[in-house]
């Protein structure tokens, strides 16, 4: 399987859980955008990055911590949230632009304030 291949895995992953949670979305034509998904909040319309934390793209820290290594410093305005997504477990991260802007990783572990924490979205 290809990265991209993997890449629509995650992002499906992921909409499936914001369809459980009832969610509305859309998903933006093509690959030209700097973000994956479209989701109505309760704060209005947030637009969403995904990637996948799979064993080849994750480091860790004291046997405890999970570095997703992202490949790219992202600039403001390009995304509301970037979710990471384990597709070992289905467990996924929701992080806010203002906690990964400038940065080259994110640490992704389950003890993590944004481990599984749809609410994120709404705050």
């Amino acid at each position: 399987m290809n990265s991209t291949q993997i890449g629509f895995i995650a992002e499906y992953q992921f909409l499936l859980e914001l369809l459980k949670n009832e969610y509305h979305l859309a998903i933006p034509c093509g690959d030209t955008k700097g973000y994956d998904l479209v989701v109505e909040t309760k704060k209005g319309w947030k637009t969403i990055q995904i990637k996948t934390a799979i064993k080849a793209n994750v480091s860790y820290k004291r046997q405890t911590g999970k570095r997703v290594v992202m490949g790219q410093r992202y600039k403001k305005g390009s995304f509301d949230f970037l979710i990471i997504v384990n597709r070992e477990n289905d467990a996924y991260w929701v992080f806010s632009q203002d906690e990964v802007l400038g940065k080259w990783s994110v640490y992704a572990t389950p003890d993590s304030p944004a481990y599984m924490d749809l609410d994120k979205l709404d705050k």
